[in-house]
């Protein structure tokens, strides 16, 4: 028996594993799914938002977010989602110009996220900093969420692949949205 370091996506904790020989089923070394992502870049202060794809994996790469300015005076902040796209409409005032105290980062993250059926979730976007959402929305271009990344396809746990320094093994099925693969890299004991 060897001890091995297990590294659970954002912790690590000793265990023992016991030297086993078999064949490894993969060719190169597995990955969790990660879930396709977009952080907004707004000019001023607390109002960038993250859009993150509900399910992980790369078919929501294809996902994307655009804000728009309402044709309409006495418009209302409204988003809909349509065709793999989060159209965000800001409001307006009597004239039809951007109405500051409709189009808070804070009103669209409450918005987006009670409608239903959307494959995204918003959250507000901290960078390190603070960021209540009481910053003001701007039009943005049309943008896609990136990053997503498909799991490494498990037909069940068990499941391992070795390479110099690590061995992966999963620890239930995966398919390409799901993250059961855990990395155990060998530690020297001498």
């Amino acid at each position: 028996m060897t001890w091995m370091e297990m590294e659970l996506m954002g912790g690590s904790q000793n265990v023992n594993a016991f030297e086993d020989e078999g064949s490894c089923w993969l060719s190169e070394a597995p990955v969790n799914a990660v879930a396709a992502s977009l952080t907004t870049s707004l000019d001023g202060d607390e109002n960038d938002l993250v859009y993150t794809a509900e399910t992980a994996g790369a078919l929501a790469n294809r996902y994307s977010v655009k804000y728009v300015l309402a044709g309409d005076a006495d418009a209302d902040l409204s988003a809909v989602w349509d065709d793999a796209c989060l159209t965000v409409t800001l409001g307006t005032d009597s004239e039809g110009v951007a109405d500051d105290a409709k189009n808070t980062a804070a009103s669209l993250k409450a918005l987006v996220n009670a409608i239903e059926d959307t494959p995204v979730t918003c959250d507000f976007a901290t960078d390190g900093g603070a960021n209540d959402g009481s910053g003001v929305l701007d039009v943005m271009s049309e943008a896609s969420l990136t990053g997503g990344i498909n799991g490494t396809y498990a037909p069940s746990g068990g499941l391992f692949y070795v390479d110099a320094s690590h061995a992966y093994v999963a620890k239930a099925a995966n398919g390409v949205s799901d993250a059961n693969w855990v990395r155990i890299s060998h530690l020297s004991l001498a």
